[in-house]
């Protein structure tokens, strides 16, 4: 049987969303164990989107901004240990 699931959060203005589905989900239970990991997994974005918030109120000069993000991952892709996904 496939199954999906979608869990969308909330929080301080921002929206969350994680969506998984499954193959081989053959009870309700299956499906259920789907739910909770894509749960687990929304709660932890929102999770580390509190922890950067934290980081960046406490120093106001360090406004992450779209130019940063962008040296960042270009800094990230030239890295040699990074795995490819």
């Amino acid at each position: 049987m496939e199954a999906s699931v979608k869990i969308m959060l909330s929080y301080d203005y921002s929206h969350f969303e994680i969506a998984l589905s499954s193959d081989n989900c053959d009870s309700a239970d299956a499906v259920d164990e789907l739910r909770k990991v894509a749960q687990r997994l929304a709660d932890k974005a929102v999770k580390q989107y509190k922890t950067m918030k934290m980081v960046l109120s406490k120093n106001e000069n360090s406004i992450y901004t779209k130019e940063r993000f962008i040296e960042d991952v270009h800094r990230i892709d030239k890295n040699p240990n990074r795995k490819e996904r």
